[in-house]
């Protein structure tokens, strides 16, 4: 199992901070890719946020590198990123200012995707399939952006 965790693609993105961005076991440790709320989509680095960039970083102050540091999202504004074609499991830390709001995922090969993101959980998880062609996510109101991970799924 390990061996085969080890060979899955995994893109992870820890935000609103530049030295802390924490990363994922996933076979071995991974580090996240920082992403700053300044960090504006980019097709060279293949991330960021789109059409602008995040309203603000912001630190919560837990001693926890998952969930100590955010960028603000609002609607409108997307984070975009891309990843290589085939199965996935797609994962956010991300709390929203009211207690409950939707959160959209387009660019999956399945069609739009919109799920519930509650403010208790602080967390979401979806399965995708991405065609090799940007993944984006949106909040339908105000949200703390912590972390993300897109994980392949293994082949059984």
């Amino acid at each position: 199992v390990l061996k085969q965790e080890r060979g899955l693609k995994a893109y992870l993105f820890g935000f609103g901070s530049a030295n802390d961005a924490g990363g994922f076991v996933i076979g071995d440790y991974r580090k996240s890719t920082p992403v700053l709320a300044a960090d504006v989509y980019d097709e060279a680095k293949g991330y960021g946020f789109s059409p602008t960039a995040a309203l603000q970083n912001d630190e919560i102050w837990r001693n926890d590198s998952y969930i100590q540091h955010a960028c603000r999202l609002g609607k409108g504004l997307r984070f975009r990123f891309r990843a290589s074609p085939g199965t996935y499991t797609l994962r956010l830390g991300i709390v929203p200012f009211e207690t409950s709001e939707q959160l959209s995922v387009t660019g999956s090969m399945d069609g739009p995707k919109k799920l519930e993101v509650t403010k208790d959980k602080a967390e979401a998880q979806i399965e995708i399939q991405s065609s090799g062609e940007q993944l984006s996510i949106e909040m339908d109101g105000y949200a703390s952006l912590r972390w993300l991970t897109l994980i392949q799924k293994p082949s059984i």
